[in-house]
C-alpha cells in the first residue's frame, strides 16, 4: 500500500438521513515516506448549522455559500482519492455514510474503508476506542487545534508519522471483522476496556470488531456476536 486517503466530515447533525455534510477535509498520504502529499478542505452550502457549536462553522458560512462545494474542489478531491489505496477515517461509519448521499463526493462501493477508531491496532493499545486528541496524547502528537474537518486529518496524519510499521498495521486494520463480546463479569470491567473493549449501554456488554487473527491473548474469553438477521 503506497497511499492512503485521510478524510473527515463536519456535518449539521449525526443523522444523515436528515442532517448534511457542511465541510470536507482530507489528506493524501504516502505510507512509503510518512509524508502528506495532497490535503484539501471545503464547506458545502446548508440552509443552517445546528452543529455550529461543536464544528464552530458559523451558520452564515454554510448559507451564505449555496453550491458549494465548488466543481474545482470535487474534481481535486476525487482525483486525490483515486490515488489512494485505502481510506482511513476516525469513526469511518459515520464520514462514509454522509458521503453515500453525497454524489459529488461519494467515493462508490468499491472503495476500502479503515477506521482508526475501532480497527487500527495502535502501538499503544489504551489509544483504541478513544477519541483522536487522546490517541495523539498517547503518541506524544501534539495538538494544536481540533475539531474543523482537515485539522482532524492533519492529526491523524501526524500520529501516522510516529509509527513505523504503518503498512502492516493498515494491512491489519483493513482485515474482515465482526462483533465480539468479552466475557467478563462486573468485577472484570476495567480489563475489557484496557483492551479496547467499549460497553454497550442497549446490550449491556462490551464490544468490540475483531479479525479472526486477533482472538487470542486476551485474558479472558470472547465470543461473535450474531448478525442481526
Amino acid at each position: 500500500m503506497k497511499e492512503i486517503l485521510i478524510l473527515d466530515v463536519e456535518t449539521t447533525g449525526l443523522d444523515p438521513e436528515t442532517d448534511v455534510i457542511v465541510e470536507l477535509g482530507f489528506v493524501l498520504f504516502s505510507v512509503e515516506h510518512h509524508s502528506t502529499i495532497a490535503q484539501g478542505s471545503h464547506l458545502f452550502g446548508a440552509a443552517s448549522n445546528p452543529a455550529e457549536a461543536i464544528n464552530r462553522i458559523p451558520a452564515a458560512a454554510v448559507t451564505n455559500e449555496e453550491g458549494w462545494p465548488r466543481p474545482g474542489f470535487d474534481a481535486f478531491f476525487l482525483a486525490s482519492a483515486s490515488r489512494a489505496g485505502v481510506v482511513a477515517a476516525h469513526n469511518a461509519s459515520f464520514d462514509r455514510s454522509f458521503l453515500e448521499r453525497n454524489p459529488r463526493v461519494d467515493l462508490g462501493s468499491s472503495a476500502q474503508w479503515i477506521c482508526t477508531h475501532e480497527d487500527f491496532p495502535w502501538p499503544i493499545e489504551r489509544a483504541r476506542g478513544r477519541s483522536l486528541v487522546e490517541i495523539a496524547v498517547a503518541h506524544d502528537v501534539p495538538v494544536v487545534s481540533a475539531h474543523r474537518a482537515l485539522d482532524d486529518c492533519r492529526l491523524l496524519a501526524e500520529i501516522f508519522t510516529r509509527i513505523p510499521d504503518l503498512d502492516e498495521r493498515l494491512e491489519i486494520a483493513g482485515r474482515p471483522r465482526m462483533a465480539y463480546k468479552a466475557l467478563v463479569s462486573y468485577d472484570q470491567r476495567e480489563q475489557a476496556k484496557a483492551a479496547g473493549f467499549r460497553w454497550n449501554p442497549e446490550m449491556k456488554i462490551w464490544t468490540r470488531r475483531l479479525a479472526v487473527t486477533e482472538l487470542d491473548g486476551f485474558p479472558f474469553a470472547v465470543a461473535a456476536i450474531p448478525e442481526p438477521k
